[in-house]
C-alpha cells in the first residue's frame, strides 16, 4: 500500500475546509438579505398609509363642506332641532312625494308635492327656512333632500318657498307671472304674522285664478309661493 504523504493530505483538508467555510458563509448572509427585505415591508405599509392619510386630506370630497352638510331624510317624521339642526333649506327629491312641514308660523308651513321628473305634478323643490320644533312629514320621497341656503341674492325669478322683501327681492310694485304651466298662490305676510295681508290663485292659462297678478312689496315683508314652480316678478 502506498502512504498518503503529510502535503496530500493537507492539501485536501485545506480544499474541504474552505468549502464548508463559503458554505457557511453562503448560509450566514441570506438571513441577513432577508432581514433586511422584512424590513423594507414593514416600512412600505406606513408609508403607504401615511401617503392616504395625506390624499384622504387634500381630497376634493373632503374638502366639499356643502356636500357634508346636506341632510337626507328617508319617508317618516322628525322634529327640527332633533333630527336636524333649524337653518333655511333647499329641498328636492329624486323621486315623487309629499313634504309637510308645521312650523311655528303659517308663514313658514309647508304642503308641496316634489318631482322634478317633468310630470307636471309638483315642483322641483321648495326653499324655507325651518325654526326649532318645527315638525317634518315626509311620504314617498325616501328620500328628500335638504341642502343648507348659505347665500342669499336679491333676485326677480322666485321659486316654490318662502322669501323675505329687501333680502331675496327688492320692496315695490311688481306685475307677477307665472313660469310653467302649473297654476299655484302667491301669498304675501307682514313679518311672521300667522293672517296673510294678501292671497291670490296664479294660472298662466287664466282658468284657476288670474294670468298675472298686482302685488306691492314692503320692506321686511314675507312673500309665499306655493305649488307653482317659479314666478317672474316684474317691477312696475
Amino acid at each position: 500500500m502506498g502512504k498518503i504523504s503529510i502535503n496530500s493530505l493537507t492539501s485536501a483538508t485545506i480544499a474541504m475546509l474552505s468549502v464548508m467555510v463559503l458554505v457557511a458563509c453562503q448560509s450566514e448572509s441570506e438571513p441577513i438579505r432577508n432581514s433586511s427585505e422584512d424590513e423594507k415591508v414593514v416600512e412600505n405599509p406606513e408609508k403607504q398609509a401615511e401617503a392616504d392619510d395625506h390624499t384622504a386630506s387634500d381630497g376634493s370630497n373632503a374638502g366639499d363642506s356643502v356636500t357634508e352638510n346636506v341632510i337626507t331624510l328617508s319617508d317618516g317624521n322628525y322634529t327640527v332641532g332633533e333630527d336636524l339642526s333649524a337653518g333655511r333649506y333647499e329641498i328636492t327629491a329624486e323621486q315623487t312625494g309629499n313634504i309637510f312641514v308645521e312650523n311655528n308660523s303659517n308663514s313658514g308651513s309647508v304642503s308641496e308635492i316634489i318631482e322634478d321628473q317633468g310630470l307636471n305634478l309638483g315642483v322641483p323643490s321648495v326653499t324655507i327656512n325651518l325654526t326649532e320644533g318645527a315638525t317634518i312629514e315626509i311620504s314617498d320621497l325616501d328620500p328628500a333632500i335638504f341642502t343648507p341656503v348659505t347665500e342669499r341674492n336679491l333676485s326677480n325669478t322666485l321659486s316654490t318657498g318662502m322669501w323675505v322683501v329687501g333680502t331675496d327681492i327688492e320692496p315695490g310694485n311688481y306685475e307677477v307671472i307665472p313660469s310653467g304651466e302649473r297654476s299655484g298662490k302667491v301669498v304675501i305676510y307682514d313679518q311672521q304674522e300667522s293672517l296673510p295681508v294678501y292671497d291670490e290663485l296664479i294660472d298662466p292659462d287664466g282658468e284657476r285664478g288670474s294670468e298675472t297678478l298686482s302685488v306691492e312689496l314692503e320692506e321686511g315683508q314675507i312673500l309665499r309661493v306655493k305649488t307653482i314652480p317659479a314666478v317672474i316678478l316684474q317691477q312696475q
